[in-house]
């Protein structure tokens, strides 16, 4: 404590409603020589004073007032040693649910050393394995409105795909969805899941359309939002690959390889054609936002060419529809895993 100190606030915080016993606080400060010097407080035992809070100093906001729903009393027979003790009843507070750090979960994360690459993911919830597959150049946070619904019914596995996010990619070599495609097969070899739901977008609905392809077997139901078969103007909204191509003049320029090697992805990635994605056997959902930078007509073709596949159009949203209207994403993504 500094020597100047006039005063030290001391808070405790109280979470939700109900009744609050406090008795006997007791304050020390470590000294310079780390010892503990004992601090007096009034009122600290609360049996020498008919007033509750005698010797403590309410917020000057508050004008001398408790907040609307606390009462503050004292009660004989509630301290530790069955003394007095003060009580604090909470009333009419509302509880805000603070939402998990997805995507720096320390709790759920974990990491799987594959080739060249130390592999990022996180779970959540229990059932059935649900393989979650972001976009380029974003992580497990994209799925932050997502993880918490689906992890009701689902053990959601969501992953940092190599060179983004948390996962440490140690190659410089050229990226492709068939190597992501690749990492995942990997990743649930060493969970030792044999099959999972897939739910990708955008670049990672990309690589679940590759992993259903090259490995059929570990796909059970795909889930595919914003993907395409082939960067074009005829699948891609023309303006987009304009922007992407300058930006990618300048990271040259300033030799940002990392940022460069995901925008070239983006630009001469995948190469999958319509006759390919016709031998696809899991049952599909393609998803895209009725303003998305992906065609529509190419959305629609996708899911005509995939045998039994299923196309929504998700109205009012662009690309970044889990974003945008989680509540409609979700409920689309839950429906279509749960029908028989």
């Amino acid at each position: 404590m500094a020597p100047q100190a006039d005063l030290v606030y001391l808070y405790t915080g109280l979470e939700g409603n109900g009744r609050f016993f406090f008795d006997n606080l007791v304050l020390q400060v470590q000294a310079p020589d780390q010892t503990w010097q004992h601090v007096p407080l009034k009122n600290s035992d609360f049996e020498h004073s008919r007033t509750p809070l005698a010797g403590y100093v309410l917020d000057p906001q508050l004008k001398g007032q408790l907040p609307a729903g606390v009462v503050a009393d004292l009660v004989a027979g509630q301290g530790m040693d069955q003394s007095q003790a003060l009580r604090l009843t909470l009333s009419g507070n509302r509880l805000v649910k603070v939402p998990l750090p997805y995507g720096s979960n320390k709790a759920a994360g974990k990491y799987c050393q594959l080739k060249g690459v130390n592999l990022y993911y996180e779970t959540y919830g229990t059932g059935e394995p649900l393989l979650l597959l972001h976009g380029n150049g974003e992580s497990i946070h994209s799925f932050s409105r997502q993880i918490e619904d689906l992890a009701e019914h689902y053990h959601v596995i969501a992953v940092d795909t190599r060179a983004q996010g948390k996962s440490v990619d140690t190659l410089t070599a050229r990226l492709t969805y068939e190597l992501f495609a690749d990492d995942m097969k990997a990743l649930l070899d060493s969970l030792r899941l044999p099959k999972a739901n897939v739910l990708g977008w955008s670049d990672g609905g990309n690589t679940g359309l590759l992993m259903a392809l090259r490995y059929p077997t570990y796909v059970h139901k795909l889930v595919t939002m914003g993907a395409n078969l082939y960067p074009s103007a005829e699948t891609v909204d023309g303006k987009m690959l304009r922007q992407s191509e300058q930006a990618q003049k300048l990271l040259d320029k300033k030799g940002d390889l990392k940022n460069k090697r995901l925008l070239t992805l983006v630009l001469t990635e995948p190469h999958m054609s319509y006759a390919e994605i016709e031998a696809i056997k899991a049952p599909t959902l393609v998803l895209a936002g009725e303003k998305d930078i992906i065609k529509e007509a190419h959305s629609k073709a996708i899911a005509a060419h995939i045998p039994g596949a299923q196309v929504v159009i998700l109205k009012g949203v662009t690309h970044y529809a889990p974003q945008e209207n989680p509540a409609l994403f979700n409920q689309t993504v839950l429906a279509f895993l749960a029908a028989k």
